[in-house]
């Protein structure tokens, strides 16, 4: 591919792939593989991922030493850089030549980006989870010492962070640090993890859009993109729900219709529901439902509830939404046909960190549970005598008019 590369470009005089200690890989210039360059400042460049163009006479010409450092996420072995010989007295061949490789060129780039891709989500869903684990301990009174990550980054900092507040509350206090105190580490983690996140999120919008749709079902790169796509915004919520839940809920009060926000959250997840053969019904009293609050806030309530009906019942089986309504309160009950909650959890579901799904944060009913609270109700989970399935109920105050 190299060499047809330089044939095909007149503009490029040589090429060299490196490793990340500047050893060659492979060379235009064959009788050159496998020795290394013997410039300390190029081999910095490698190593801090520096992009370089220098200009250098050699006769009469000017040519171009351009170095492109090729950064491969952790663990992964591959090329450190790329380095070209660029001859600039015609330009017109070289651009040609790159537009006709072009599409060769985004194909080879395209699957490190995918497998990069991949590679970066677990290793930020890991970190993430680590911090998750600490506030946890943090939160239970269980803390004892920080975790053994030596790494100088984001994470790193964040667990400095986490271990200052509580030994510093411990010490004037005696009692565990609350996690809200740990907000500053919450909105630092969701600051450093959205924006390798969002860099993500739009490289794999141009790879979707580079990817031919083939007729019929899709083909093995458009299911990979897809998996990726699913795993960016788990992560997304992930880091929305964690800082939401560390940070204080701030709440809107207006006037606002419950029946309203409750109808456009049943009517988004119809046709998941459809799609995994859950039967959805609703006994609903007319509206309106007066209330004064946050919509938006509410509307996260009854989609995390109805998140957790439907992934409880990946088989299938039936959701029913419930309300009845007196002139100063209003009652909705969520139940599904799953499993249910385990006797022996149903306690501390609503704790921070406690979950019995797979996967599963810990934190989505907890923030539910914080909003309902926020707007002066309540959320519960009922027991239903040994009946199979989950019943969660929701109270809210209704205003006056």
């Amino acid at each position: 591919l190299m060499r047809a590369f330089i044939d095909r470009s007149a503009g490029i005089e040589a090429m060299w792939v490196v490793n990340a200690d500047g050893k060659i890989l492979y060379s235009s210039m064959g009788h050159e593989k496998g020795e290394a360059f013997d410039d300390p400042k190029l081999n910095a460049n490698l190593r801090r991922g520096i992009t370089t163009i220098n200009a250098k006479a050699q006769g009469k010409s000017t040519y171009y030493d351009v170095l492109v450092p090729l950064q491969m996420p952790p663990g992964v072995q591959g090329p450190g850089g790329l380095r070209l010989w660029i001859n600039p007295a015609d330009w017109t061949e070289l651009l040609s030549g790159m537009w006709r490789q072009l599409t060769l060129l985004f194909a080879l780039g395209g699957g490190v980006a995918l497998v990069s891709a991949f590679l970066i989500t677990a290793l930020y869903t890991r970190r993430f989870r680590l911090i998750t684990d600490t506030l946890r301990q943090a939160e239970a009174g269980t803390y004892q010492i920080r975790p053994d990550y030596a790494k100088r980054d984001e994470v790193g900092a964040s667990l400095d962070l986490i271990d200052r507040l509580v030994m510093k509350q411990r010490k004037h206090t005696g009692v565990p640090v609350p996690v809200q105190r740990l907000a500053v580490a919450a909105r630092t983690l969701a600051h450093e993890v959205r924006t390798p996140m969002n860099a993500l999120a739009i490289h794999l919008e141009l790879l979707r859009n580079a990817v031919p749709s083939g007729d019929g079902e899709k083909n093995q790169p458009q299911r990979s993109i897809e998996a990726l796509d699913a795993s960016i915004r788990q992560v997304n919520c992930l880091v929305r729900d964690f800082t939401d839940y560390s940070a204080p809920v701030t709440m809107e009060r207006k006037a606002l219709d419950v029946y309203e926000v409750l109808a456009a959250s049943l009517e988004a997840v119809a046709s998941q529901c459809a799609t995994q053969s859950i039967t959805l019904t609703k006994e609903l009293p007319a509206g309106p439902w007066p209330a004064l609050g946050d919509a938006t806030r509410l509307r996260q309530t009854f989609d995390n509830l109805l998140r957790n009906a439907i992934e409880a019942q990946p088989g299938g089986g039936a959701i029913k939404v419930s309300a009845a309504k007196n002139d100063n309160q209003l009652t909705v009950d969520f139940i599904d046909t799953g499993p249910g909650v385990p006797p022996e959890h149903r306690q501390d579901i609503f704790e921070f960190g406690k979950t019995t799904k797979a996967g599963g944060s810990g934190i989505g009913l907890p923030l539910s549970q914080l909003i309902a609270e926020s707007h002066g109700g309540s959320l519960a989970y009922l027991d239903r005598n040994g009946g199979g399935g989950a019943t969660f109920r929701l109270t809210l105050p209704l205003a006056a008019n």
